[in-house]
């Protein structure tokens, strides 16, 4: 086990370390982590818009363009700029703990024993037969199977690629017969093929013939079951059922979104027409606690354009003349892109939800029958250990954060909360984090409730032949070494991208 800890310890250092070589003395702007100081090339010939670049307060941006043709002047022109309230980063936590703490849900099975087997039909499809708990539940799971395994975002992957490489711009010598951005009438009805609408709401149909049927077998189950030993089956089934609805919901809004694409991509035209310095931005306030937005265009202007115009006239005027007359005439600059700037702090607070793995097995302690010959001759303290894994909240407090590769990396403090489903208990995990853009790898120490043996009883110890009843165990506290991934859940500001 220090082993593991080790290598794991040692890969994360050498990555991180890999994130200080830089070339030059000015490192380029990460899209995903909060710069300090930084630079951003744009070419000339092919520019593309950045996205909006977080920066701390005090820091700047350098601009430079590569590739600038004789024929323009460039210039990096302000246009304007807000303060905004950084956002109350409590409110953000416990906001994006409530609808995750919901995804950990899964269907629950209830085994058969004594008087009830499965039934031998499907109750999601035929209600004959499925009276009892082990059969709806065993409906129930297959039913989520089949949700899961026919997720509307997976079957229409192909389109929605080809849609993605639409929404980015034509690579430089792309060909007059390319698709999709020149031959736009053969590239629709492949994608629209590729996005499997109708085959999709033909399963959304199916299922909610089923989901409605299975309710109605859990209402049945519900009224003919009224004793106080049927409610844990009871509470079975209303939990899975509620389930069942949520996976039907996240199945519904998904092919929504693809009708919606579907629409939008006939939508399309056939046919289109289209259109295509140096200097530092500063923060203005670096000692301000609000965040501050600043929007500048890098423009350019043709140099032969004050002469077009002058010859174009009907009477030549001469250049002095020209430039007299248009003292008054609205700049004739051309924006190329945009580039937006927010100076801010760095968010102390963040989450994140995954697995914790504890590295140590759980305990648990049944009796266990010895036979001979078909005859039991006696009966044992059997005990078992099982490793399982813990869905998991954790809260990060940050160290310290950098740029690796151009991504945002960080260290936290790190405690988090979590559900054991194998003690059916809370777990709590403490410790400290690296994540690299989203991905989050903790070092934790767990902290939950384990079973031992109680009254004397060891394993192995005969319990005689009788009638014996399992020994008798109790839980109390444990505290075992763990590991956990997770997903870092943004909370405002470029230190959460």
């Amino acid at each position: 086990m220090t082993r593991l800890w080790l290598s794991l310890l040692m890969f994360v250092v050498v990555f991180v370390q890999t994130g200080y070589a830089q070339t030059g003395n000015m490192k380029p702007c990460s899209y995903t982590a909060l710069n300090d100081k930084c630079s951003l090339t744009i070419d000339r010939m092919n520019p593309v818009t950045p996205p909006t670049i977080y920066v701390k307060r005090g820091g700047s941006v350098t601009v430079t363009v590569t590739d600038p043709t004789p024929l323009e002047d460039l210039t990096l022109d302000w246009k304007s700029s807000a303060t905004m309230i950084p956002p109350d980063t409590f409110q953000s936590v416990f906001t994006s703990l409530i609808p995750n703490l919901g995804k950990f849900t899964a269907i629950e099975r209830i085994l058969p024993g004594g008087p009830f087997a499965l039934a031998t039909t499907e109750c999601e499809k035929d209600p004959n037969g499925c009276d009892n708990a082990p059969s709806i539940t065993a409906a129930q799971e297959r039913v989520m199977a089949a949700l899961r395994a026919n997720d509307p975002l997976a079957l229409a992957s192909e389109g929605l690629k080809s849609i993605k490489a639409a929404l980015q711009p034509p690579p430089s010598g792309t060909p007059a017969n390319a698709q999709p951005w020149h031959d736009t009438k053969r590239w629709k009805p492949t994608v629209i093929g590729q996005l499997q609408v109708p085959a999709i709401l033909a399963m959304q149909k199916g299922f909610d013939a089923n989901i409605k049927l299975l309710a109605s077998e859990v209402a049945k189950f519900k009224k003919a079951h009224t004793s106080p030993q049927d409610a844990s089956d009871l509470a079975i089934l209303d939990k899975n059922q509620t389930s069942l609805s949520s996976a039907y919901d996240s199945f519904s809004n998904s092919l929504a979104k693809l009708s919606a694409l579907e629409v939008a991509v006939n939508a399309i035209p056939d046919t289109s027409d289209g259109i295509v310095g140096n200097a530092i931005i500063t923060d203005l306030t670096p000692s301000e606690k609000n965040y501050q937005t600043q929007t500048w265009a890098l423009d350019y202007t043709n140099r032969l354009a004050a002469t077009a115009r002058r010859v174009a006239a009907e009477t030549l005027k001469s250049e002095n003349a020209t430039l007299l007359s248009g003292l008054a005439d609205a700049s004739t600059k051309v924006p190329l892109i945009t580039i937006t700037v927010q100076f801010q702090s760095s968010s102390r607070f963040e989450v994140s939800t995954g697995l914790m793995v504890p590295l140590m097995p759980y305990h648990s302690y049944t009796k266990a029958s010895v036979a001979k010959n078909g005859v039991v001759t006696d009966n044992v303290v059997q005990g078992t250990k099982t490793y399982t894994v813990v869905p998991i909240v954790l809260v990060n407090v940050l160290g310290q954060e950098w740029i690796t590769r151009q991504q945002r990396s960080a260290w936290f403090a790190t405690g988090g909360v979590g559900y054991n489903p194998l003690t059916n208990a809370v777990e709590f995990g403490t410790g400290f984090t690296y994540s690299y853009r989203s991905l989050a790898i903790s070092f934790l120490t767990d902290i939950g409730r384990d079973t031992k043996l109680g009254g004397g009883f060891t394993v192995g110890q005969s319990l005689g032949t009788g009638n014996a009843a399992n020994p008798i165990t109790s839980t109390y506290w444990t505290v075992k070494a763990a590991a956990a991934i997770s997903v870092r859940i943004p909370l405002g500001g470029g230190s959460s991208k």
